[in-house]
């Protein structure tokens, strides 16, 4: 059984969105972004950590990577040199991620194409 502060750690870490329903985040994002600002370097941390995972591991992550995005790059800036280190490593994280999904799916659209053409060449060289 959760306590109340056990409960509050496993929101504010992102899993009940990350495990729940998606349209949450629309809701959270404003109240995160009010944490970046707090005078508090771990609650900066824990904020920039939970972007970071989402952007990395949340589904339908792209649909909102227009609202986390701005959030990440805040914490680029942080005065804690700490939690500037981890937000560019979860940017090059994120970033790779991206770079290595698209490639993929540009490879298989390239694939799929070749296919098509091949496939229509030889109907046309038949006939």
């Amino acid at each position: 059984m959760y306590t109340q502060c056990n409960l509050i750690m496993y929101i504010f870490q992102g899993d009940a969105i990350q495990h729940g329903h998606n349209k949450s985040v629309e809701t959270v994002v404003p109240h995160l972004a009010q944490r970046l600002f707090d005078p508090t370097p771990a609650v900066r941390m824990a904020v920039t950590k939970v972007v970071g995972n989402w952007m990395l591991n949340l589904m339908d992550r792209y649909s909102f990577w227009n609202k986390l995005i701005p959030l990440l790059l805040t914490s680029l800036s942080d005065e804690q040199p700490e939690i500037r280190e981890v937000a560019e490593a979860l940017w090059h994280d994120v970033g790779n991620y991206f770079l290595l999904f698209y490639t993929l799916l540009f490879i298989m659209e390239l694939e799929y194409i070749y296919r098509v053409l091949t496939h229509t060449c030889d109907y046309f060289s038949k006939n």
